[in-house]
């Protein structure tokens, strides 16, 4: 073999070696930033509908519009957890009857609440799906023609939820829907929820 061939031999391997080389530089950068950031922190605000479940199926009693604004924090897998807490007020439509007059009262009734969702789930891709409970605490009840204030309310219920979302850059939207189990008010049943958030997904 001359020296020209055994040149260009050991060029290749040269080049072949460096090629290598960058290759695992660049896995192994990869798999330092997966090491270091493990979790995803996910600022949300957005809009919710909510209805009574016993409430009367009428054109004039629908999903009654509120808000929730909040924050989740997820481990960064395709296999997760994620948590969160959110401040939400939540409008739902009543009917009652006035001792006085026996006649029919219609109003809205707005709720404050502090939800802590507890959501396990997949991700494919940049799509998430996930259901888990949520535990809802009272904090306050506006002014209403009920006359329905927080010591004739639960302090305290359960919901579970079933949802999805997805990832686009540094942004993040999710939907979800809440079955409520529990009771709100003493005279009226559970309530159910629709979500729509709107947010970041911030990798720490």
């Amino acid at each position: 073999m001359n020296s020209l061939s055994t040149t260009k031999i050991l060029n290749k391997l040269l080049l072949l070696s460096l090629f290598a080389f960058f290759i695992t530089i660049v896995h192994a950068q990869e798999e330092t930033s997966q090491k270091i950031k493990k979790f995803v922190f996910m600022p949300q605000g957005g809009v919710n509908f909510s209805k009574f479940v016993d409430e009367p199926q009428s054109d004039d009693l629908r999903f009654r519009t509120g808000y929730q604004i909040g924050f989740y924090v997820r481990n960064n897998s395709n296999v997760y957890a994620q948590p969160g807490v959110f401040y939400s007020r939540q409008g739902n439509q009543m009917i009652g009857i006035d001792e006085i007059s026996s006649e029919t009262i219609q109003g809205n009734v707005d709720f404050n609440m502090v939800r802590v969702p507890v959501y396990f789930g997949m991700k494919i891709l940049n799509i998430r799906i996930y259901s888990g409970p949520s535990f809802s605490f009272l904090t306050k009840i506006q002014d209403n023609p009920f006359g329905l204030d927080i010591d004739d309310c639960r302090k305290a219920i359960v919901g579970l939820n079933i949802g999805g979302g997805f990832n686009i850059w540094i942004f993040s939207f999710d939907v979800n829907y809440e079955f409520g189990l529990t009771r709100l008010t003493h005279v009226n049943s559970r309530a159910n929820i629709l979500s729509f958030n709107l947010g970041l997904n911030l990798k720490l």
